[in-house]
């Protein structure tokens, strides 16, 4: 004893003085938190994908594919000569290249310009990808094929749908031959 303290007393204020301290650590480490104060703050990143999971056309016709690009407003460009490549080809499935449609081999170069563009207004984030459908005089159900999206770039980004599938639909296909028996 000291001063008529007892050990399991300054053992209690010992614990209370250290979870006392714990405390205001932490609302310390909250506040700053809060305020965006715990370190830089990064950017977000830009976002290349399809704008859908399908898409499909007619027979005969040009359809086509979206692709969406979204810019943050808070992206950070750098000093260099930075661009965005996206890649967008098809891959056989029901329907068949060079029979059922042409065969998509796209590629979209979008410069620092285009991406500030886009930043500054989100309007411009959509571009259509050309899907040429072949007409047949066949009548034969809907048919598809899948498009893949693969982006290139130094730029700090992240994919959203890369994979959609595409409908070709067929004017007669839905129509239903009736036969009569003569005789």
């Amino acid at each position: 004893r000291r001063c008529g303290i007892t050990s399991s007393t300054m053992a209690v204020r010992s614990f209370c003085l250290a979870i006392s301290t714990a405390t205001s650590v932490l609302l310390l480490v909250l506040a700053l938190c809060a305020l965006g104060v715990r370190g830089q703050k990064t950017t977000q990143k830009i976002s290349v994908g399809f704008l859908n999971p399908t898409f499909s056309g007619k027979e005969g016709e040009v359809a086509a594919a979206i692709v969406k690009v979204e810019v943050p407003k808070d992206f950070k460009f750098g000093d260099s000569d930075e661009s965005l490549t996206i890649l967008v080809t098809s891959e056989d499935g029901e329907a068949k290249a060079g029979h059922d449609f042409e065969a998509v081999d796209s590629t979209i170069i979008l410069t620092k310009e285009d991406l500030y563009k886009i930043k500054d207004d989100p309007t411009h984030q959509y571009i259509a990808v050309p899907i040429s459908l072949t007409e047949d005089d066949y009548i034969e159900p809907s048919q598809t094929f899948t498009l893949t999206l693969e982006v290139q770039s130094t730029l700090d980004f992240g994919e959203g749908i890369t994979s959609a599938t595409f409908t070709i639909t067929n004017e007669g296909s839905d129509s239903k031959c009736m036969f009569s028996k003569r005789g």
